[in-house]
């Protein structure tokens, strides 16, 4: 039991660390492909908070969306803000 929590844990700090790699990548330059590559990891690592973390899930699901939409709206500061968010209270 205790090595398939291990391997859940690695798991799991692998989809965070692609997360917040994608966002950094999306902030530093938004391009499509890697706004939407932060968008879909958002969503794969929210995914594995749905039944722990609600907060942070909700947290994370807005940075998605805030990834895929704010840089192409002229208001790249509204994904930052996301970010600070979500590392003031989940990263």
């Amino acid at each position: 039991m205790a090595l398939l929590l291990v391997g859940s844990t690695a798991a799991h700090a692998r989809v965070k660390d692609h997360f917040e790699q994608a966002v950094m990548k999306c902030i530093s330059n938004p391009s499509e492909m890697n706004c939407k590559t932060a968008a879909e990891s958002a969503d794969q690592y929210a995914y594995r908070l749905r039944n722990s973390d609600k907060k942070c899930l909700t947290v994370i699901a807005v940075v998605g969306a805030t990834a895929i939409t704010a840089p192409f709206m002229g208001k790249p500061e509204l994904l930052i803000d996301e970010w600070n968010r979500y590392q003031e209270g989940c990263g």
